[in-house]
């Protein structure tokens, strides 16, 4: 049971990143 959890958690990370890496790459650098 942990490991699922582990596992969800670790996805769910990971899309995080993405949003935030593809966010960042959309909004301009000056804010």
């Amino acid at each position: 049971m942990a490991s699922d959890m582990m596992e969800e958690l670790r996805f769910l990370a990971g899309r995080t990143v993405v949003a935030v890496i593809r966010m960042g790459m959309i909004q301009p650098d000056d804010f």
